[in-house]
């Protein structure tokens, strides 16, 4: 035992520290020796490193240390480096997490464009198994000799060029000595192979050679040992399992060091990068040599789920993002709370480099969804709760993702279920002050009619002082519209409105028949038509008043469609639409509506139909009913598309408003006063000097005619048109509207089932 003592410490002074320190760690964790070293009373977790030309016998002695203690006892050599290894989840790189500071702020959607190339070889496996039988004298020598080939041997004028730092972490350090552990031993590693997979591919792309050279190597000895092994030496070299295994390895060789992937990060501006194909490529191919290893796709997803929120490295998490999605995990408790306490945190006075984490955070629970059952949605109301109080983003890229992962809850939940409904408003209240809510006040009759009560809005966005303050938020719609202004957005808001659409003509149809039997029905249509119904037995309780909804989304997307239908470019998704709307209004007791946008559906079936010649006729169609209980809402979606929209879309708007005016039958009420025609004058008033001009007059003659006949308001408002409907819509600039976001998700995050924040440090790096 004393020469064996002796051994070991001459063995340790030739170490370098970090080395020293986790090597001798190793032997005192399972207190083989009963000597305490001193230097494990050092704090400096980085020392440096050796000159290169001293780097070749310091690691030599370090590995030649750690194949004795693991010959000795593997399995506690093995778990000890292996914690070692786990704790560089709570190493920080400042340097390398910073975001560039040009890196432009315009939104823009990019593709993923690559993935890793690899090639085939049936000679690799005769190769490993004549390397298998090693000496103990070579497996105490360096990296390239006591590996799969001496191509791999540090190249000491390429290390000193190379190495973009002069400093190894204690996580790095245990990462070398288990490459050169992994060399004789093979089945003490099966137990920890998801988090040896995780952690080797995540210092694939290491700013330090010899780290991306170790990583690489424990990835071809744990192919080897665990995997070509298990088809034995008889294995056939046709088949695609063999054929799987050898490229692998071979491409793993002959980078010699070099990164698998370039060291990114995504970003707002683009937040799809080309290594993370290759990464989710890579892993894949990982998992598919492991086959027989039935769980192990679930364990590496839980472990990359663990990494993804709680390192202390940006570019750490984001790398166990990218790798969580190429696992295709399915939906859990825990993944929905982490990603939504995840985004709660990250929406807290939204700076650049946190909407970055939020954008991937939600492509990641975007890739979730994509793979739950339908039937299971209902498991996760949190989920829609969420996507509405994202909804206030004033980021584009938010908005779009947010829009996606609201389209997906509401094609997979029926808000006709009464079951649902309470789930979801019992969620929204939990955090709620107990004390009742005063119901709103009855608005002037007018102006907007009776408007049902929108709980679920109450709930998440009541008492925030930004909502109240801004808004008036009575539906779901509001939120959705803007959407509509932006290239990027405009075809999933059109989706989404289009699946509440769909929701409303679901459940009125499954309320005929309780109409039938006596229930209360509003007979004139012209406000909810579930006002009547005790408050939260209602789809209005989740989505808001369901008819003001279903105006606000026939006005706002007016100019769209005619835009879309002109250009021919139309699309499915757009024929869906127009259908769902259709069904709706005649769900709602608007039939000849519903005849009108059947009519466009039909001429929509066409693809090169370019025909609007329906336009005046749907507006007047609408306006009748709309009007007057409406026409405040429908001349404000008007008029926005007009200010907002880009030249084509101004032009759909003049001519929709031109249409709107000359109906003769047109009752404004009190929607259109005098300050409402004033600020309506302003707004048309700068394109009579552009190609719009003409346009421009013509509605304002027709205005002007219209308002001259119309009924004198019995109160106006003094800025006209515009407050009564002003909530915010900008979707560009970073404001007030991202903190409410975080504050109203926070009401019913922390009181989702199995969200322990105490547990999981959610994303670290984020102060």
């Amino acid at each position: 035992c004393r020469r064996t003592t002796r051994r070991v410490n001459v063995v340790f002074v030739r170490l370098n520290l970090a080395a020293l320190k986790v090597a001798w760690a190793t032997v005192d964790a399972w207190c083989l020796f009963g000597v305490v070293f001193p230097f494990t009373l050092l704090h400096n977790p980085f020392p440096p490193l050796a000159p290169p030309a001293a780097e070749l016998t310091t690691f030599r002695t370090g590995k030649q240390a750690a194949l004795f203690l693991a010959r000795i006892a593997p399995r506690q050599t093995i778990e000890h480096l292996t914690y070692e290894l786990e704790k560089q989840i709570e190493e920080e790189h400042p340097s390398l997490d910073a975001r560039t500071p040009s890196t432009p702020q315009t939104p823009k959607i990019l593709e993923y464009q690559s993935t890793i190339s690899s090639q085939k070889s049936e000679a690799m496996d005769q190769y490993l198994w004549r390397k298998s039988g090693r000496s103990e004298a070579s497996s105490t020598s360096f990296a390239g000799e006591s590996g799969v080939g001496r191509h791999t041997s540090l190249d000491e004028k390429k290390a000193g060029s190379e190495n973009s730092r002069v400093y190894l972490t204690r996580a790095e350090v245990a990462l070398i000595l288990l490459s050169e552990v992994a060399i004789e031993q093979d089945e003490e590693f099966r137990p920890h192979l998801h988090v040896l997979l995780h952690a080797a591919t995540l210092n694939s792309d290491s700013s330090s050679l010899l780290v991306r050279r170790e990583a690489a190597r424990l990835l071809v000895f744990l192919l080897y040992s665990l995997a070509l092994k298990h088809l034995g030496p008889g294995a056939d070299r046709r088949s695609g399992e063999y054929a799987t295994l050898s490229s692998l390895i071979e491409a793993l060789q002959a980078k010699d060091g070099e990164p698998l992937w370039q060291r990114e990060r995504p970003t707002l501006v683009n937040p799809f990068i080309p290594s993370a194909a290759m990464v989710a490529s890579f892993v894949n191919k990982v998992v598919r040599c492991f086959h027989f290893d039935t769980d192990l796709r679930e364990r590496w997803w839980g472990e990359a789920l663990k990494w993804a929120c709680a390192a202390h490295s940006r570019h750490l998490a984001s790398r166990s993002h990218q790798i969580f999605c190429a696992l295709r995990p399915t939906l859990s408790s825990l993944s929905c709370n982490a990603m939504l306490a995840a985004l709660q945190k990250c929406m807290i006075n939204a700076d650049l480099q946190k909407l970055d984490t939020a954008v991937e955070v939600l492509c990641t629970l975007k890739e979730l969804l994509s793979n739950i059952e339908p039937a299971k949605f209902l498991l996760y109301p949190q989920l829609l709760l969420a996507a509405v109080s994202l909804l206030n983003s004033s980021v584009v890229k938010i908005g779009e993702l947010t829009m996606a992962v609201l389209l997906e809850a509401l094609q997979n939940l029926d808000l006709s279920d009464s079951f649902i409904r309470g789930s979801l408003l019992a969620l929204s209240a939990c955090s709620r002050p107990q004390e009742p809510v005063q119901a709103r006040e009855p608005v002037q009759a007018g102006t907007r009619g009776q408007l049902a009560r929108w709980e679920l809005g109450e709930n998440l966005f009541h008492d925030l002082g930004e909502a109240d303050e801004a808004c008036q938020l009575v539906c779901l719609q509001q939120l959705i519209i803007k959407g509509l202004f932006q290239p990027n957005t405009e075809i999933v808001a059109l989706k989404v409105l289009g699946a509440l659409a769909a929701q409303v003509a679901a459940e009125e149809e499954s309320a005929a028949p309780l109409a039938s039997a006596g229930e209360c029905v509003s007979s004139t249509h012209l406000c909810d038509s579930s006002i009547c119904s005790p408050v939260g037995d209602t789809l209005s309780a989740v989505l808001g008043d369901t008819l003001l909804g279903l105006v606000l989304t026939i006005a706002a997307t007016l100019p769209s469609l005619h835009v879309h239908i002109a250009a021919g470019t139309h699309t499915a998704d757009i024929s869906c639409f127009v259908e769902s709307l259709a069904l709706a209004c005649e769900a709602v007791g608007w039939p000849e509506v519903a005849c009108a946008y059947m009519a466009v559906a039909q001429a929509l079936q066409d693809p090169t139909s370019r025909d609007v010649s329906w336009a005046p006729a749907l507006v007047r169609i609408v306006a009748l009913r709309a009007f007057p209980a409406h026409g405040r809402w429908v001349l404000q979606r008007f008029v926005e598309t007009v200010e907002r929209g880009s030249e084509e879309y101004q032009a759909a708007g003049l001519l929709i408003l031109r249409a709107l005016f000359e109906v003769e039958e047109l009752d404004l009420g009190s929607s259109f006063g005098e300050a409402d025609q004033a600020r309506f004058a302003g707004v048309l008033s700068p394109f009579i000097c552009t190609s719009l001009g003409c346009w421009a007059l013509h509605v304002m003659k027709a205005a002007v005619n219209k308002g001259a006949r119309a009924a004198p308001a019995q109160q106006q408002d003094q800025d006209g048109l515009g407050v009564v409907l002003g909530w915010p819509h900008s979707i560009d600039e970073l404001g007030t509207s991202n903190k409410l976001c975080s504050q109203s998700l926070e009401r019913f995050v922390t009181a989702c089932a199995g969200m322990d924040r105490n547990a999981m440090q959610v994303l670290p790096f984020i102060k």
